[in-house]
């Protein structure tokens, strides 16, 4: 699906957020306000400091202004191209082997 993905909309959750990094992936991220602590507003302002992404607050949704914002980044090549090189960026794209590394670590330090 990625492959033939040219945007996104999404919520902010760390999981949707790396799978958008690790295919370099314009979007417009959604944060859901009822996730606990509302943790996804700051990762979608993070997000889109970092990357260019758009985001939006479902209490400040408007449909067409969004559709606007979406059809202007799809309308420019070049912003489009420079949105998925930051947001390739972020990515982490050995984050399997940093976590087994950081595992093995941890039990070689454990007693036996």
């Amino acid at each position: 699906l990625y492959a033939q993905t040219d945007f996104v909309i999404a919520c902010a959750g760390g999981a949707s957020l790396a799978e958008i990094a690790y295919h370099a992936l314009p979007a417009l991220l959604v944060p859901l306000a009822s996730a606990a602590d509302n943790h996804q507003f700051d990762n979608a302002r993070e997000f889109s400091s970092r990357t260019g992404s758009l985001w939006a607050t479902e209490e400040d949704w408007d449909a067409d202004a969004q559709a606007h914002r979406i059809l202007s980044l799809l309308e420019n090549p070049q912003a489009g191209s420079q949105l998925r090189q930051r947001t390739a960026a972020w990515a982490m794209k050995d984050s399997s082997q940093r976590i087994i590394a950081l595992c093995e670590e941890i039990l070689s330090r454990a007693d036996p």
